[in-house]
């Protein structure tokens, strides 16, 4: 026998009938509607004469051995559906598309153990029984054994099928549907069948005397070891090895190869058989270490048994076996068909028997790990998780891993209101995907950005950062939603803009028009000569006496209330990284050129005072003749203010005497700002010893910055000043929220920063010291060890020196696993 023939689901084959019903355990009436539970020790039953008596009755069974494994529901569900399937192929499909949609870790199990309960009815609805054997795995305050009894067997009973639960403990009746349930097993009386069925065969094969002296000379597992050694004793030895092999696997391929005949077999439907659950210990202890399979052999068998699909099995002998990688590495390739099925708790189960060691050469695990932690709410851990998968898979130049896990912690700080590290986490996902031409990756990134830019009170922004997400050739559906809801917006700002601009026109009219009835009203007309002053009708004659009625003064021409002034429209810029910019909503840089691009970049980020043309030409053309300067900076305002007209009609760039200036009523927002201001009051919440509140400023502006001050403008001279005093900054703020992480305990984030930190001046010794410690405390000094190599090469080929005291000081520290 070999296990790459064990089927997936070997647990669900039905037991061949008995030839006649034990006489002392009638259980023809389980075959009866509604739920029977039999109660037995392991030795007490033969599971055969439960089939004699379901066929016998017309019924056909759906069967399945529990083991361990089924304490997850999404397990015994799993195990279900795959026991149905035995029956009719196309079982529990509708239930496994709704594991899919709705795990039952997110969602709840309710709804899956009730469509599954529906399915099945329908299977069982014509003499059909569910069997369900070893019951006692579901632990008795546990959601498995509830959700059957509530969901599954009240359903079914109430279509007239039977349920039967065999198990060797006494189960909770509140876990069990009220009504029609039925408890045998408990007038059993020794000798137990198997026990019977063992003296039997022995009689048989051995002689009348076999046997001779029990019950009375001990336990069922003596006299089952006597029985089995002496019918073995003329076995072959292959035979034997073949048996060994059975005993730990359960199961056996009667058509594989010649095994021992014996009572220890259970025969199964398709020529399979099962070692009784009574004889498996005394068989090992008969075969000894001789006959039962080696370490090698087991580890051949797991690998075959998760090539069948028995992953339940496959993983767990590996972990018993202590061959971490080996385990880790099937549990790598099949843990998205985990999550997605919800079968977390045995993913969680498993990965937490693996060495931190091991569990670190595979970050999609380190993922999976967050995600359940975060869905039982565990928030610090589910962030470790996430921050750890991070550096992992860039560790190992994995940049979609690295988004995906940087993202899963912007949404998870996102949904419990820690903002500046999940604009944080989603501006270093951008930034990544960006980078590493990711474009699907930088699709999320960049709606996650506006997401939380949104929930932290900034729409304008907000809707800049959609209508990029939505931008590119292929979104997703929520991305497209975005996007289509921010160009609605925008085209209603646009019409409120015109009917603003309506309205103060109307408003002119109706000032002018006022300014003229006052006059009317309060200036004495002239006296007709024809007329003359005694035909001048009295109210008029008396206004050139002085007497006119006293009327409120007219306001001023051109004054506007000033709450009645709307606000001027919105110039959002980004400048850290290539330049985006957008004028209300409307994004307006691809509509310039690189001189364009640069004059604005140049305007609102000199705004104090207003740069005249000469110092204009003179910083954007430095090498041109004044003269060809001039012309060229006329060429780019034109072309600015076209640019900017096809987003507003509201005039943007001005120019006031000899200055250029951007107009009074423009509302300016500019990244470069908002780092600088982040960092500030982030330094003085340090200063004060509010860590945590510097800890998420920093945050913050180092996920404002996307990169170097105008990226995509290398080579203009102007930008260099600012350029370097922006890198600056940000390098600092990557070396102090790394030291607050660390000094947080927080080694991954730490390791992370310095890795960011070393791509941009990999000559830091102290930040490689910093990522020594973080993989030391992590408890990976091999990995501290070549980031020590890493400098000392570094420092070798950049500055021709060597490292520090201090960095070989450590370096000796973690070679001799003293604490660092």
């Amino acid at each position: 026998m070999t296990a790459a023939v064990l089927p997936y689901g070997a647990k669900a084959l039905v037991p061949a009938g008995a030839g006649a019903v034990p006489a002392d355990l009638d259980l023809r009436p389980a075959a009866e509607p509604g739920v029977t539970v039999v109660t037995s020790p392991s030795a007490s039953l033969l599971t055969e004469s439960l089939t004699t008596a379901l066929t016998g009755a017309g019924r056909r069974p759906v069967w399945l051995r529990l083991g361990p494994e089924d304490r997850d529901p999404a397990e015994l569900l799993t195990s279900l559906v795959v026991a149905a399937r035995r029956r009719e192929p196309g079982a529990g499909r509708a239930t496994l598309e709704l594991m899919r949609a709705r795990p039952g870790p997110v969602h709840g199990w309710p709804d899956l153990f009730d469509r599954f309960a529906d399915e099945l009815g329908v299977l069982l609805a014509d003499r059909g029984a569910l069997v369900l054997e070893h019951v006692h795995h579901l632990p008795a305050a546990g959601t498995g054994l509830a959700l059957l009894g509530r969901r599954v067997f009240s359903a079914l009973t109430g279509a007239g099928v039977s349920c039967v639960l065999l198990t060797h403990q006494e189960l909770s009746p509140a876990a069990l549907p009220p009504g029609v349930v039925r408890s045998i097993g408990r007038e059993l009386r020794p000798p137990p069948p198997v026990a019977q069925a063992a003296l039997r065969a022995a009689r048989e094969a051995l002689g009348p005397d076999a046997g001779q002296g029990w019950p009375a000379g001990g336990c069922v597992d003596d006299l089952l070891t006597r029985v089995a050694r002496g019918l073995l004793s003329t076995a072959a030895v292959a035979e034997l090895r073949r048996l060994g092999l059975a005993t730990e696997l359960e199961y056996a391929d009667l058509s594989a190869g010649r095994l021992p005949d014996g009572p220890w077999w259970q025969p199964l439907e398709q020529g399979w058989a099962r070692i009784r659950t009574a004889w498996r210990r005394p068989l090992q202890d008969v075969l000894g270490s001789r006959h039962l399979p080696g370490h090698d052999e087991l580890c051949r068998v797991a690998e075959a048994l998760a090539a069948a699909g028995n992953l339940e099995r496959a993983v767990p002998l590996l972990l018993d076996l202590h061959e971490e990688e080996q385990a880790a590495r099937l549990l790598s390739g099949a843990a998205e068909r985990l999550m997605d099925l919800g079968q977390w708790e045995t993913l969680d189960r498993w990965v937490g028997r693996l060495p931190a060691a091991v569990l670190a050469g595979y970050p999609e695990l380190i993922h999976d790990q967050g995600e359940i932690a975060a869905a039982r709410g565990e928030v610090p851990a589910a962030h470790r998780w996430f921050d750890l998968a991070s550096s992992r898979f860039t560790a190992r130049a994995d940049h979609r891993g690295a988004c995906r896990s940087m993202l899963a912690a912007s949404a998870l700080a996102a949904a419990t209101g820690d903002l500046p590290t999940a604009g944080a986490r989603a501006a270093a996902a951008r930034a990544l995907a960006e980078a590493t031409g990711e474009p699907a990756y930088g699709m999320w990134a960049t709606w996650q950005q506006a997401s939380v830019t949104l929930a932290g009170g900034e729409p304008d922004a907000a809707l800049v950062a959609f209508t990029q997400a939505a931008s590119g050739t292929a979104t997703s559906e929520p991305v497209g939603l975005a996007g289509r809801l921010s160009r609605k917006l925008l085209g209603v700002r646009r019409e409120r803009e015109r009917h603003r601009r309506a309205q103060a026109a109307l408003e002119a009219v109706e000032r002018e028009t006022l300014a003229r009835l006052h006059a009317s009203a309060t200036e004495p007309p002239a006296v007709d000569p024809a007329e003359g002053w005694s035909a001048t009708p009295v109210p008029l004659r008396v206004r050139h006496l002085g007497g006119a009625p006293a009327v409120a003064a007219a306001p001023e021409p051109g004054t506007v209330r000033a709450e009645a002034s709307p606000p001027g429209p919105v110039l959002v810029a980004q400048l850290l990284g290539p330049l985006q910019v957008a004028l209300d909503d409307t994004p307006v840089q691809d509509l310039m050129g690189s001189r364009v691009r640069s004059l604005l970049a140049y305007l609102v980020t000199h705004r104090r005072p207003w740069p005249s043309r000469e110092v204009l030409a003179e910083a954007l053309w430095p090498d041109a003749p004044p003269e060809a300067a001039r012309n060229s900076l006329h060429v780019a305002v034109h072309g600015l203010r076209r640019a900017l007209r096809a987003a507003s009609e509201a005039p943007v760039v001005i120019r006031t005497g000899a200055a250029y200036r951007l107009a009074p009523q423009l509302r300016v927002w500019l990244d470069t700002d908002d780092f600088e201001d982040r960092i500030r009051r982030a330094r003085e919440r340090e200063r004060v010893g509010d860590r945590e509140a510097a800890v998420a400023g920093y945050e913050h502006a180092v996920g404002r910055y996307r990169g170097d001050f105008l990226a995509d403008l290398p080579y203009e001279d102007w930008p260099a000043l600012l350029r370097e005093r922006l890198r600056v900054a940000y390098l600092e703020t990557l070396d102090r929220l790394g030291a607050l992480h660390f000094g947080a305990h927080r080694y991954a984030r730490s390791g992370e920063l310095c890795r960011r930190l070393l791509e941009l001046d990999p000559c830091r010794e102290d930040a490689h010291r910093r990522l020594m410690r973080c993989h030391s405390r992590e408890g990976q000094p091999h990995l501290a060890l070549l980031q020590f190599r890493a400098c000392v090469r570094t420092l070798a080929q950049e500055l021709q020196v060597e490292p520090g005291p201090e960095t070989v000081e450590l370096y000796r520290r973690i070679r001799r696993h003293d604490p660092v």
